[in-house]
């Protein structure tokens, strides 16, 4: 497992032990339903950018979580 952190910490890569880069919408799902999990999930969704992909959405509402999408930029989120 790798991770790197740009200059000011607000935007992260993840790398798994084969090299494989994991996505920012992957690790947004990851989190979302270990949270959902472990009852830890404030009202039952997450926030992402209108740059989240089609397939974060569809997973979290197999898991019955919403996303609610935001422009970009960190004063949105």
């Amino acid at each position: 497992l790798g991770i790197a952190l740009d200059g000011d910490a607000d935007r992260v890569v993840i790398v798994d032990e084969k090299g494989n880069e994991v996505d920012g919408d992957q690790l947004m799902a990851v989190v979302a339903s270990y949270w959902q999990a472990e009852e830890r999930l404030a009202g039952n969704g997450i926030v992402a950018t209108i740059m989240s992909n089609l397939g974060l959405e569809r997973f979290l509402g197999g898991l019955g979580l919403s996303l609610a999408r935001t422009p970009v930029g960190d004063r949105y989120v």
